[in-house]
């Protein structure tokens, strides 16, 4: 957990909260003890990036103002309002469309122990059904 808050510049406390919201989501699994840790579960691949999102960051900002007018959307609209719920709309739409393991697909680049390495976590055994 440490070298990975290190590589992120994160202090460690937050990250851990934040794995810790990843276990209680079933996106990772978490091991006790001195060779402990956590890891991507079976079904990580298969979760959708909003599931991630909605973890680790505010999902009500498609109904913040971007100039952060308290009227906005109550009484009157900012000059920008319009615009910007569509692109919040499409950009939610993507988050629920793409999954984990659409980003880990041999057309990204990336693979299941490119991001397990990066991450500093054990790599799954995806082949493994139980």
């Amino acid at each position: 957990m440490a070298e990975i808050a290190e590589e992120l510049r994160v202090p460690r406390h937050f990250l851990a909260k934040i794995f810790q919201a990843l276990v209680k989501e079933n996106l990772l699994i978490s091991t006790k003890g001195p060779h402990g840790g956590f890891q991507l579960n079976q079904d990580t691949l298969k979760r959708s990036l909003y599931d991630v999102y909605k973890v680790t960051d505010d999902t009500d900002f498609i109904n913040y103002c971007e100039f952060r007018f308290h009227q906005c959307g109550k009484k009157s609209f900012c000059p920008l309002h319009e615009s910007l719920k569509k692109i919040r709309a499409d950009f939610i739409t993507l988050l629920h469309q793409t999954t984990i393991g659409d980003l880990m697909s041999e057309n990204s680049g990336l693979s299941i122990e490119n991001i397990s390495a990066i991450a500093g976590l054990p790599v799954p055994d995806l082949n493994h059904s139980g």
